[in-house]
């Protein structure tokens, strides 16, 4: 039966089955027949959700070039010359042209390929994790301009441009693990002259200094529930569960938690833990620490204990079958920046700028 599928049937390009989800998605269940619409966007809709396990990692850079092509052509060759290139989806790809006039369309112009323009390409070439993205940023750096440019040429006449005889090719790529790329947590800003510095083991403590002038809103709450596991991998799920319900970056979120042993009253079970979980997630405003807030206050507890459940699960804790999850959460409340330590955790910043913020509070 697979011999004569592979031999009388081929995959219908209209349907799901036939849809690449981009990083960091993955294919709905159930949905291989499903119609996938007009175009990537529609198809992406109609097939694919977010996969919590794939956070992807972007390779941005810009890439300038002269070429006798519309800035739409322009646009086609480099995003088929970076799939090519890095073999990777072009769904994964993103790229914006503009394009300025090198020239006059006079006597240097092609028929059906307007004139001599100077086209600076920015891109974003997504990738699975770390590795992928920096094996990527090693081809590109390492891509010769020679190499470039034959490949640039060959998409153009695809694409229904032309390549100039001096394409003059140039291309800057950002390191995806330099602090260019690292986005510092809430009260923090980057250190002057770290662009191109190794983020590191501990990223915060290397990129990111206290912003002094900066608003910190923060906001509490705790979990209880019953489970069987590591105090260090519970906080990772609880972490996890509420940067993906709150869609904030893990670094601004701070999880402590304790536990306590439960009696199993069966010598042959796992002992369970009563663990007592208080959480802080910080915003650089008020009115998304609102938000935040009200998020959390209309998750509720069955909502909750699903979205935990999940984490939990994948961080390697044992739940049971019933499983049931006490929550609480405090209203924004506003405090001092943070300062990042050795260790890359957070401490509350410089002493007189919390004095002065009692003061302000109790006069």
């Amino acid at each position: 039966q697979q011999a004569a599928a592979a031999t009388c049937c081929e995959v219908d390009d209209t349907k799901c089955a036939s849809h690449t989800c981009a990083a960091g998605t993955k294919p709905k269940d159930g949905s291989a027949g499903t119609d996938k619409g007009a175009d990537d966007a529609a198809a992406a809709a109609a097939c694919c959700e977010d996969d919590p396990a794939v956070t992807p990692v972007p390779v941005t850079g810009t890439a300038t070039f002269v070429a006798h092509a519309t800035t739409e052509q322009a646009q086609t060759a480099v995003h088929t010359m970076l799939a090519t290139l890095l073999s990777v989806n072009t769904v994964d790809i993103t790229v914006t042209v503009t394009s300025v006039q090198k020239m006059s369309t006079g006597s240097r112009r092609l028929d059906g390929h307007g004139g001599v323009f100077t086209h600076t390409a920015e891109f974003a070439v997504h990738f699975a994790d770390l590795a992928a993205a920096t094996a990527g940023h090693k081809k590109l750096t390492e891509l010769t301009t020679a190499d470039a440019e034959a490949s640039l040429a060959t998409q153009l006449e695809a694409a229904g441009g032309h390549s100039d005889a001096d394409a003059e090719w140039a291309v800057t790529v950002v390191d995806p693990t330099s602090c260019a790329v690292f986005a510092c947590p809430v009260g923090q800003k980057p250190k002057e002259g770290v662009a191109a510095t190794a983020q590191g083991t501990t990223p915060a403590t290397t990129c990111c200094e206290t912003d002094s002038v900066s608003t910190v809103m923060e906001i509490t709450g705790t979990m209880d529930f019953t489970a069987t596991g590591t105090v260090a991998n519970v906080e990772t799920a609880v972490q996890s569960m509420l940067a993906a319900q709150l869609d904030v970056p893990a670094h601004d979120i701070t999880v402590t938690a304790t536990a306590t042993d439960v009696p199993a009253g069966d010598a042959r079970r796992l002992a369970e833990q009563q663990f007592a979980v208080e959480y802080t997630v910080r915003y650089a405003t008020t009115a998304a620490a609102t938000a935040g807030h009200a998020t959390l206050e209309a998750l509720t507890s069955e909502q909750a204990a699903t979205a935990l459940k999940t984490e939990l699960l994948a961080a390697g804790v044992v739940v049971p079958a019933t499983f049931t999850v006490e929550k609480t959460d405090q209203q924004p409340e506003q405090t001092v920046p943070l300062t990042p330590t050795a260790s890359g955790s957070f401490e509350a910043g410089m002493a007189a700028a919390a004095v002065m913020a009692v003061l302000a509070l109790h006069p």
